[in-house]
């Protein structure tokens, strides 16, 4: 005599509970990006030892240790990018209103571009390919900073987006005095702006 349908009910009941939890843990987990980056307050510290930041020498690259205290005694705009087409491309308006401005080119060097770019984040098979396009810019661009974080370890520590750019603000002593992660409307761009001009 086969068992009938009511005797699997509890079990089956149980197993898709049971799923429904797994999923839920699963999936928040996954889509948690909660910022630590505070308005008024220094960067979480991190530090990098794989790649880190570029260093050039004549026509040579090489890449020495990086820690995000390094970030102060000038206003330093930094660019955390996806090592993707797409997210170097979010917020191109931004990037051409810096290089417009020249803020980096100000007498004293009170102002420093700061590019992070995420290799975990790059499309399989393209982490080469990235690596020696930032390699390229900094030998096209000298006095912006470049640095490669090879697993995600910035944007896990300061709770960035992934796949995506955000764009960081830090005054003189390396305080956030603007942030946003995603791309930038106009208004924010013109706000962006004006706070590195008071800030200089």
């Amino acid at each position: 005599m086969y068992p009938r349908n009511d005797q699997f009910k509890l079990p089956m009941q149980l197993i898709l509970k049971l799923l429904s939890f797994i999923f839920l843990v699963v999936f928040s987990a996954g889509v948690s990006t909660a910022s630590e980056i505070k308005l008024g307050q220094s960067l979480p510290e991190v530090s990098l030892t794989e790649f880190g930041k570029l260093n050039l020498e004549g026509e040579q690259i090489s890449y020495v240790p990086w820690n995000s205290r390094e970030l102060r005694g000038k206003v330093f705009t930094i660019y955390h990018l996806a090592g993707t087409r797409s997210a170097a491309s979010l917020n191109d308006d931004f990037i051409d209103r810096l290089l417009e401005e020249q803020f980096d080119l100000l007498p004293g060097n009170p102002h420093q571009t700061f590019n992070i770019i995420n290799l975990d984040d790059a499309m399989f098979g393209t982490s080469g390919i990235v690596q020696r396009t930032v390699e390229d810019r900094k030998r096209k661009y000298i006095v912006p900073g470049f640095v490669l974080d090879k697993e995600g370890v910035i944007r896990n520590a300061w709770g960035l987006a992934p796949e995506s750019s955000a764009v960081i603000i830090l005054n003189r002593a390396g305080k956030v005095v603007f942030f946003k992660d995603g791309q930038l409307s106009q208004a924010e761009i013109d706000r962006a702006v004006q706070l590195i001009k008071q800030n200089l």
